[in-house]
């Protein structure tokens, strides 16, 4: 797709600036440009990959994550919780953002995750029931290919009404499944003591199963994000209404005073090329950088806390103390075992270029094998049934204690979001802890630095491996992003506060924990060799060993929110508190961390939001 070029973009008239290109960023701009009497503007920093194999080859993202072309590459600060090592923070560069090199796994949040965010932050309008309708408009299930019409209904349910048909976002099953995962979801029923979902899209996926993933499985297997779904018809469609400017790095928003003597975002600043721009919205800005960006932006246009601001320089025009703050991430760590000998694994297409070929041609020829996608099965079991009832209780205790509480996120917002929390760890039907199987050497030990490393091949001397991660799903660990200076070309500070509380670290252990019980479950008694991660010599059979093998090997699930959380920096309606015509819609402004991958809750989180805007301009749909 071709940009549209810089003397274009800047002598059009625009009613809506979009800051941002990515997941949300795409929606929006796909939605009010319907209107053709509406015009808009999009601003991107990265460039379009529409096309590229990197993007489109559902097992390509190891090849964009940690390559600046693609992604922002954010460092963070040391993690005290993890060793004081620091993390690469992966932001995707491209139109789409980080849909378009994320993992595609999708899912939905339960019904309690959704409408806690209105237990603590007091917002009207964004239940479960107020959502749900956006999630089933963005997507497009393949009802009709055989991933879902043969699929075994058992292993993956689904309630095709639960669904939307004609959305955007491809929605499919896997066609491809390692011979080792054939005994998987019996051990995981087994050790879990758990049913399976009866539809785990329905606001309640406790149990293991096959889940869908965004991927076009129309023709070849293509990743199917919100470059390829939201924008990409429209612009052949030749939607004129609708620009889009890449390669332009947005350094602040403007701000004035209306007549009502009320702050106003009146414009955007940008460079592109060495060359520094302003473009005026008759209407909006709408600010959709991502985590990361977002708050920053407000910062570096001195919308923030006056003392952060302070610091570098900037003068603070509309303080809030909250821009920044509540960053959320889940942590990640996984379980591997080396297969016995006659087992394989995707290690094999790592170790010998013919298995790869072979692969690589049932790719192209047959839109199968596992270049089509390996990751199938996933699950969550509660943090309560795993562990005994002395060690729950310590948890609990954990997580209220108020010496455990960072002091700059002790705020009421973090303290009704623990008492929440520490409810969840002791509900049995809660799902704390999700797992996903790999059928490789997942190995989150030598992939501190990039997420993209994950998939290395088996160590030397070891055969085929398999994996299985586990993450906590609900941190109380808070973290925050800040600006380090008022130069929009400098990074800012990140940091994740991952197992920054001990109460995370509980929840972790107990998920290593049942991984390797499935492992030595019966099932697998002549299925699997030795196990590489933990080491041998690890008892994980001891909490406080367990305790400190998470600390030492984990990684960020690269699922970051909160940092322009609803009812905190933006109001019900999405508008940055005491600032008129500047909204913020992407993952910043979830309030309270949700248990599934986050593409989904975006892409309904940005179709609301086009709706808020139409329904405040009167817009035709």
């Amino acid at each position: 797709m071709e940009p549209t070029p810089i003397t274009d973009f800047i002598h059009d008239t625009f009613d809506f600036i979009i800051v941002g290109g990515g997941t949300a960023g795409l929606v929006l701009a796909a939605r009010l440009s319907e209107d053709p009497s509406v015009h808009v503007g999009v601003i991107e920093a990265g460039l379009s990959r529409l096309g590229d194999p990197k993007v489109d080859t559902p097992t390509g993202m190891a090849m964009t994550l940690k390559d600046p072309e693609y992604d922002w590459c954010f460092r963070s600060a040391p993690q005290t919780g993890a060793n004081n090592r620091t993390y690469t923070t992966h932001c995707g560069k491209i139109l789409g953002g980080s849909s378009g090199f994320n993992f595609m796994m999708s899912g939905r949040p339960t019904a309690e995750e959704i409408n806690d965010w209105g237990k603590t932050t007091g917002v009207k309008g964004w239940s479960w029931s107020d959502l749900l309708p956006y999630f089933k408009k963005h997507e497009k299930l393949e009802v009709d290919q055989p991933t879902i019409t043969s699929r075994d209904v058992d292993t993956c349910p689904l309630e095709a009404n639960l669904h939307g048909t004609d959305g955007p976002i491809h929605n499919s099953f896997g066609t491809w499944h390692a011979p080792f995962e054939r005994d998987l979801i019996p051990a995981l029923d087994t050790v879990s003591g758990l049913s399976r979902p009866r539809e785990p899209y329905a606001g309640n996926h406790l149990g293991l199963y096959r889940t869908l993933f965004t991927i076009d499985r129309t023709g070849k297997p293509l990743r199917s994000y919100a470059a390829s779904g939201y924008l990409a018809p429209n612009h052949h469609a030749g939607r004129s209404n609708l620009r889009v400017l890449t390669d332009a790095l947005v350094c602040k928003i403007t701000l004035g005073t209306n007549e009502h003597s009320e702050r106003q975002a009146t414009g955007v600043e940008f460079l592109h090329q060495g060359r520094s721009y302003t473009i005026r919205p008759r209407k909006e800005v709408i600010l959709s950088g991502g985590t990361v960006h977002s708050p920053r932006l407000l910062e570096l246009s001195g919308i923030g806390d006056p003392n952060v601001l302070c610091r570098v320089g900037i003068p603070c025009i509309v303080p809030n103390m909250d821009v920044g703050n509540n960053l959320q991430e889940q942590a990640l760590c996984s379980v591997v075992y080396e297969l016995a000998p006659g087992y394989t694994s995707v290690d094999s297409l790592l170790r010998d270029h013919d298995i790869f070929a072979e692969h690589q041609t049932l790719y192209e020829e047959e839109h199968s094998g596992a270049l089509s996608g390996s990751l199938s099965i996933t699950g969550y079991t509660p943090y309560a049934t795993q562990v005994d009832k002395q060690d729950l209780e310590d948890t609990v205790a954990c997580f209220l204690d108020p010496k455990n509480a960072s002091t700059k996120q002790d705020t009421v917002l973090q303290n009704k979001q623990r008492k929440i929390l520490a409810a969840r760890i002791q509900d049995p039907t809660c799902p704390c802890i999700q797992y996903m199987c790999a059928p490789e050497n997942f190995c989150t030990a030598h992939t501190v630095d990039n997420l993209g490393a994950v998939m290395a091949g088996p160590p030397a001397g070891y055969n085929d491996s398999f994996s299985i991660t586990a993450s906590q799903m609900h941190p109380v660990s808070r973290g925050r992003v800040h600006v380090v200076s008022d130069d929009p070309k400098q990074a800012p500070d990140v940091d994740l506060g991952l197992l920054a509380h001990p109460a995370d670290v509980d929840v972790l252990a107990a998920g290593v924990g049942f991984a390797e019980r499935v492992f030595r479950s019966e099932f697998f008694r002549d299925k699997v060799a030795r196990r590489v991660r933990p080491d041998p010599g690890v008892d994980v059979g001891v909490r406080d060993v367990v305790k400190r093998f998470v600390r030492e090997n984990t990684i960020p699930f690269q699922h970051v929110v909160g940092t322009c959380a609803l009812g905190m920096v933006v109001d019900e309606r999405l508008r940055v508190k005491r600032v008129k015509g500047l909204r913020v819609v992407d993952a910043s402004v979830v309030p309270m961390m949700v248990s599934p991958s986050l593409a989904a809750v975006v892409y309904a989180v940005a179709e609301k939001a086009a709706d808020l805007l139409k329904e405040d301009y009167g817009l035709v749909e």
